[in-house]
This record gives structure tokens, sequence and C-alpha cells, in this order.
């Protein structure tokens, strides 16, 4: 399979980790069950994932939910990265803002407070809320 050509630099698996907090192994199982498909998808040994920035920020939100869902021990964490993913895969670049309120029903972004609290009444006691302006830039971060 050839790679999509791409004018954007591409990050390695391991810039990914570092930036999302994702294992090697996290980003792998991401990539297998169609989560987040990285834009150069390598497989076997010798080869290399190339992600997009995009793709580095998806991943970063995928970790969030991932480790929220983890700390309450609840079932159906699965359907929550795939949902995540799903609406942040297609979500432009510069669109890149508010918080992202995943639960039951449909997966809502809000911009600010007091549409958060609509959404939590709306998705339910469970809802996961990622603060998107909390990601940090992938072309300019470094780490610490």
């Amino acid at each position: 399979r050839t790679p999509p050509q791409t004018t954007e630099t591409l990050l390695s698996t391991i810039d990914v980790c570092r930036f999302s907090g994702a294992t090697y192994r996290m980003l792998d199982y991401y990539a297998r069950i169609g989560v987040l498909v990285p834009t150069v998808d390598a497989r076997g040994p010798g080869t290399q994932r190339g992600y997009t920035a995009h793709e580095a920020r998806v991943a970063w939100a995928i970790g969030v939910a991932q480790g929220v869902t983890a700390s309450r021990r609840t079932t159906g964490g699965s359907s929550v990265l795939r949902a995540v993913a799903s609406v942040l895969r297609h979500l432009p670049a510069d669109a890149w803002s508010g918080m992202l309120v995943v639960g039951s029903g449909s997966p809502l972004i809000v911009e600010h407070a007091l549409a958060l609290l609509d959404a939590l009444a709306e998705v339910g006691p469970a809802a996961v809320v990622i603060d998107l302006d909390a990601c940090p830039d992938p072309n300019t971060w470094r780490p610490s």
C-alpha cells in the first residue's frame, strides 16, 4: 500500500506517545480497532506510522477520555473512545475549542459553562467532559 501524499510534517508514534500520554500499545490498539488510524498506517516489523498534528490531538483527547472512564471503572469505555474519535476526527483544526461532552446520547461540543450545564443535563450523569482548549498544539509542543 502506498502512503498518502501530504505536505504536513508527520509525527512518529513515539512523538504522539509523548504528546498524548498514550503508550505505544494503546496507539497500536486504537489503530487496530479503527478508533485512530494514522495517515501512514504502516504494518509489520521495521515500519513506522505517521500521524498528523490533528491525529495527535485526537490521541490526546482519547487518552483523556480513557483516563476518565478507567478511573470510574465503568463499562462501555470503548464506546466512549469511539464517540470521542468519531467526533474529533472530522472536526476542522480551526474549530478545536470548547468542551466535548460524551455520554449516553450524541456527543456535543459546547463553548461556555451555561451550555455545558445544559449538555450535562441532556447527556446524563455518566458524561465525560474533555476541555479541548487544554490540548497543547502538537506543532509547537515540547516535552518538559
